[in-house]
């Protein structure tokens, strides 16, 4: 991890990522697509 300002962003992008109605009613069909777009955002920005 960098720094903490690194991990507020990731916190931030993800709330923002998972609270989007749009994502919300795709990933109802596609779960497993979710889990790997946010561990993607999570290994972008803290390795």
């Amino acid at each position: 991890m960098r720094d903490a300002s690194g991990l507020f962003w990731v916190s931030f992008m993800v709330k923002a990522f998972w609270g989007d109605q749009r994502w919300n009613r795709w990933g109802q069909g596609h779960k497993g697509a979710k889990v790997l777009f946010t561990f993607l955002l999570f290994y972008l920005f803290t390795f």
